[in-house]
């Protein structure tokens, strides 16, 4: 199996960053820029400084892993509805109580005492059975399999509130590298965590907040607060 591809980020400060290619095809910026040109050695990232492209980094290595696990599971869902769509045949060898309207499988005893052609019976039940009776083993893995996911789900959401839990001055500058990167999960990340810190607040405690001086009148203040209303209720 070969290694995957490697890309070189280069920071303002030119410190040089190695990541896979899907991690730097996070980045619909830098996908443009591999598209462009393919045989480009380092890609540098201008208005990024090194502590925050690491950050950057670190949360598309997050995100690239989970992504993993989500297409995995897409696939097996995909492979069990057709599993599922199989197993609605009907069972060609069994008997049908019709007071419960179940299906009741004939025994290997019963088809033994019909004489010879029931081992023939038997080896053509046996072929079906592992044709429509493993689509159940499967749906049992994949509910195993559901649950793993929505725990990796969960621990990525507990993971990504822990990732946003950094200073105003990097979260501000998390905000400007993923718009600048198009990194769409980051950037909505990063501008959530602002509107939580926004919400409900006066604009003086805003103010206050952000460490920003209140150059606005009171009328101006008012308009703000009409046209953010989302933000003060």
């Amino acid at each position: 199996m070969s290694s995957p591809t490697e890309i070189t980020l280069k920071s303002s400060e030119g410190k040089l960053f190695k990541v896979e290619e899907a991690v730097a095809l996070m980045s619909q910026t830098i996908k443009h820029v591999i598209e462009d040109a393919p045989t480009s050695n380092v890609i540098p990232v201008l208005n990024v400084t090194s502590m925050i492209l690491e950050k950057v980094i670190e949360y598309c290595k997050k995100h690239v892993q989970f992504g993993l696990t989500e297409s995995t599971n897409n696939k097996i869902n995909h492979s069990n509805t057709a599993a599922k769509e199989d197993a609605k045949l009907v069972h060609p060898f069994c008997r049908q109580d019709l007071r419960h309207r179940d299906h009741i499988f004939v025994t290997p005893a019963e088809l033994g005492a019909r004489g010879d052609w029931g081992v023939e019976l038997w080896n053509v039940f046996r072929r079906w059975e592992g044709q429509h009776m493993e689509p159940r083993l499967t749906k049992a893995v994949n509910n195993k399999i559901n649950h793993s996911y929505d725990a990796a789900e969960e621990d990525l959401k507990n993971w990504d509130a822990e990732f946003v839990k950094v200073d105003q001055a990097t979260l501000f500058d998390l905000i400007l590298a993923a718009n600048y990167l198009n990194i769409k999960g980051l950037l909505d990340l990063t501008c959530q965590t602002v509107a939580d810190m926004i919400k409900g607040k006066t604009p003086e405690e805003i103010y206050k907040t952000f460490n920003i001086k209140n150059k606005f009148t009171p009328e101006e203040e008012e308009e703000f607060r009409r046209e953010k209303q989302w933000g003060f209720e």
